[in-house]
């Protein structure tokens, strides 16, 4: 079972989104910023962070970056409010208004489904 790590402090925002990813099969935990972020991610192995709208735009390559190097193997899918907006190192962007299916599409097209992982 892939295991996703969702970060921002208002969980509730993002409720739906980790409802619909928990429904298709993947584990689901969450921090509540990105220090938090770099300890969850040292003490348990994650697949996937996705990092929610609670990152200002202008710290989310910094936060990218940072997170790569320290989790190397864990990929991080960041939003972006405009099309200009660039997010180095991060593997995925979905759009900062994504809907639950956009965020399901953006984390199956990086993972494969949690149906594969865990052999159903």
């Amino acid at each position: 079972m892939f295991k996703i790590l969702i970060v921002c402090w208002v969980t509730e925002l993002l409720q739906s989104k980790m409802n619909i990813l928990n429904d298709a099969g993947y584990q689901i935990s969450t921090a509540v910023n990105p220090v938090e972020a770099q300890v969850r991610a040292s003490e348990s192995e994650f697949d996937l962070v996705v990092f929610g709208n609670c990152v200002p735009a202008s710290d989310r390559s910094r936060i990218a970056a940072n997170f790569k190097q320290k989790h190397p193997g864990i990929r991080v899918i960041m939003p972006y409010v405009n099309s200009i907006e660039k997010v180095e190192l991060a593997d995925a962007l979905v759009p900062a208004t994504a809907t639950p299916q956009d965020l399901l599409r953006a984390v199956t097209h990086l993972l494969g489904s949690a149906a594969k992982a865990t052999g159903t």
